[in-house]
């Protein structure tokens, strides 16, 4: 009976802790489709779409920007260590989208595969006065996130 009890404190400690959220979205408009998306403390949306070119993961972030590319560090934190990427994403609307980038893209196989192995995840966007806001998402369940967008 412990083992029981156990096995059903650490199932749902885990399932507390799995951040992502997997849906399947009919508008009534367009074709039903796929979303995965994973909110943090503060309430910033880490999504994954399929798209035509492929899976995009994007930042939705409620502050606009003047600027439609903005510099973002990104920190994947995978075996004890973080992994650190610098790109030039594009900010898109009122309420700025930051895109990663095609996770199926053959260019981004390093960013692709720390996706699927960290544990968390690191934001910064250096841009005038919001270089010094970190957004951190975590990242357990990214590998069934990925999972269920592509099947």
């Amino acid at each position: 009976m412990k083992n029981l009890v156990l096995v059903l404190a650490v199932a749902f400690t885990t399932s507390v802790n799995a951040q992502w959220k997997f849906e399947k979205v009919n508008n009534g408009l367009d074709d039903p489709y796929k979303i995965c998306w994973n909110k943090n403390q503060y309430g910033e949306l880490l999504k994954i779409e399929k798209t035509d070119v492929g899976l995009i993961v994007y930042l939705q972030h409620y502050k606009a920007f003047e600027q439609m590319q903005i510099r973002t560090d990104l920190s994947f934190f995978v075996n004890g260590a973080w992994k650190k990427y610098d790109f030039v994403c594009d900010g898109v609307g009122e309420e700025t989208v930051i895109i990663i980038g095609n996770l199926l893209d053959g260019d981004n196989l390093d960013v692709k595969t720390d996706f699927l192995n960290a544990t968390k995840l690191k934001f910064r966007l250096n841009y005038e006065d919001y270089e010094s806001e970190i957004y951190e998402f975590n990242m357990q369940g990214s590998t069934a996130a990925i999972k269920f967008m592509i099947n």
